[in-house]
């Protein structure tokens, strides 16, 4: 479990407390959203028929791989713990991936540039500004940074569907740095930033009409690594479209970024037990077990 963080270390306690967990991975298959809560509610039942696993709401979580044709990449979302969840969460995960291989090819269709000199502390020119949000930043001693996108107006706030947008995706990754969030040209004016704040911005950054740019407040020190990662993350859906994410499920049915799916060096191995390879003499008594449904 996690045990909190002190700064940027994040420290987790590796023992499971007692508890034996098991996990059942299914091999993929190609079913509609609505028939994967069948798949896990057939699972749900067969396992409570053994009256030998924990009930109730965090007994069970389903995590769910979802992939898309022409994707070419597993997204995993963890932590589903309701059935009428699961459904939810395919069907937005789904989506959201078709959504990002639309907004991928929109990017390509275009001549976009950013380069370190489109990078800007900002922080004098939105002193009088009259967001709360900008203010408390201020506050905080928290810089205001723009990063100017050239000839890339009207990508941040482009909806291929309902929710889906890069500035979303922009903004989950802000949040995974535990920053607030981010504003981008495409929302703008709102939440307190006023036109007269946007045609300063506009005039001492020397940018165009047709020029996107993001605005946030943020520590100093985290500036040059969040602003590398936004980058790389719009860089990455234009190039392949679908980043390789890990996500989590939300109560609304909907998901967001979590962290990067682990690669082969991975933080740890599995701490609990070795792999226990099972007989076929063990399978034949267990099928022969079967408790009645």
């Amino acid at each position: 479990k996690n045990l909190g963080d002190e700064g940027s270390t994040r420290k987790f306690g590796l023992e499971r407390l007692g508890i034996p967990l098991i996990e059942i991975a299914t091999e993929p298959f190609e079913v509609e959203p609505q028939q994967i809560k069948s798949i896990a509610l057939g699972l749900g039942r067969i396992l409570r028929s053994t009256k030998k696993v924990k009930r109730g709401l965090g007994s069970i979580r389903q995590d769910v791989n979802v992939s898309i044709k022409d994707g070419d990449v597993v997204v995993e979302v963890k932590g589903v713990q309701q059935l009428e969840q699961l459904e939810k969460v395919v069907e937005y995960e789904a989506k959201r991936q078709h959504g990002l291989l639309k907004i991928s090819k929109k990017l390509q269709e275009i001549e976009w540039s950013h380069n370190n000199e489109d990078r800007m502390l900002v922080t004098e020119q939105f002193k009088k500004c009259e967001s709360k949000i900008i203010q408390n930043a201020i506050k905080k001693n928290q810089e205001i940074v723009t990063i100017v996108f050239k000839n890339m107006k009207g990508m941040f706030g482009y909806s291929p569907y309902e929710g889906i947008r890069l500035g979303k995706e922009v903004a989950e990754l802000v949040r995974f740095f535990g920053l607030g969030g981010v504003f981008h040209s495409d929302e703008l004016p709102n939440y307190g930033i006023e036109e007269k704040d946007i045609e300063n911005l506009k005039e001492f950054l020397k940018i165009n009409d047709n020029d996107a740019f993001l605005v946030l407040a943020i520590p100093f020190e985290m500036m040059d690594t969040v602003i590398d990662q936004i980058v790389l993350r719009i860089e990455h859906i234009k190039n392949k479209g679908i980043p390789n994410d890990t996500r989590l499920a939300t109560q609304i049915g909907e998901t967001k970024f979590l962290r990067p799916r682990p690669g082969a060096a991975r933080m740890y191995p599995e701490t609990d037990i070795p792999p226990i390879l099972i007989s076929k003499i063990e399978l034949e008594d267990a099928r022969k077990n079967i408790p009645k449904s």
